[in-house]
């Protein structure tokens, strides 16, 4: 049994990990493609003396090694290969621009990063509203987070964890909105991974420690009412969350039954099969 504000922590991890597999497997479905190469045409070496071409004994003469080519194509030695500036000019990514005239690029096929990130972005804003809720219990429980199960563990450390890798996402899909290369869509694909690993670390995390914090939201945020009770006998309330004697400072207890009425009195002593003496 858990409360509803652990429940409802439990389902949106939940939410979280199963988008996740989703637009894992939606992603690499997008990047598992053969490699393709820009157009290109490459200088060749012609040798010198006669030949042949059905038309008549010719020669060529032999320039050295041709450098690139720029669009225009020419003879020599084939040691580099001539591309097409249009193709790869537009190129998005910082670190390794495709820029060089000499090199073979990969051609793009650009696919939206916010089609998979966004979905899983939106989960972390749920998620966030309940990660400042757990920063003020902190802020107000017994023992500083980092004793709390050694930090790593711990509910705060571990919600905390799995929303920072979230946020680290939609940093590297700002960056590169259009996913251009393959190498940038598996880069995403690995992201989106690690918040999955972190979202099982942070479930399992609110599991162990669920009646801690469902304690410890009764006391904040629920007006010290508790979230679960069940039926005692042994109870004057005739309900308890475990302790019959609920009378301790700084905890969530059951309220006491306030006899606010003579009708009130007369129907707890007919209960107790005592006559009323009024």
């Amino acid at each position: 049994m858990m409360g509803p504000d652990l429940e409802r922590i439990t389902m949106v991890l939940s939410k979280l990990h199963d988008e996740c597999c989703k637009q894992i497997h939606a992603l690499a479905r997008e990047s598992d493609h053969r490699l393709e190469t820009i157009d290109h045409s490459h200088n060749t070496y012609i040798t010198g003396g006669a030949h042949g071409h059905g038309s008549g004994d010719h020669s060529h003469s032999v320039p050295g090694i041709a450098g690139p080519t720029g669009a225009t194509g020419g003879d020599g030695y084939g040691s580099r290969q001539l591309t097409y500036v249009s193709e790869y000019t537009n190129d998005k990514h910082g670190s390794h621009p495709h820029i060089l005239p000499f090199n073979i690029y990969e051609r793009e096929h650009p696919v939206a990063a916010s089609t998979y990130v966004n979905p899983i972005v939106a989960i972390g804003v749920e998620l966030g509203t309940d990660q400042k809720k757990m920063h003020h219990i902190e802020s107000n429980q017994y023992t500083d987070r980092n004793t709390f199960n050694n930090s790593y563990g711990s509910p705060y450390e571990e919600v905390d964890q799995l929303k920072m890798n979230i946020d680290n996402l939609e940093a590297y899909a700002n960056e590169y909105p259009d996913l251009q290369w393959i190498g940038e869509k598996q880069s995403l694909l690995h992201l989106i991974q690690v918040v999955l690993t972190m979202s099982v670390n942070a479930k399992w995390s609110i599991i162990t420690y669920q009646d801690w914090m469902q304690g410890a939201y009764d006391q904040q945020f629920n007006d010290n009412v508790p979230s679960l009770t069940w039926d005692s006998f042994a109870s004057a309330t005739g309900k308890t969350i475990g302790n019959v004697n609920q009378v301790i400072t700084g905890a969530v207890g059951l309220p006491p039954i306030i006899m606010d009425s003579f009708e009130n009195i007369r129907s707890k002593l007919k209960e107790l099969q005592i006559k009323p003496p009024f």
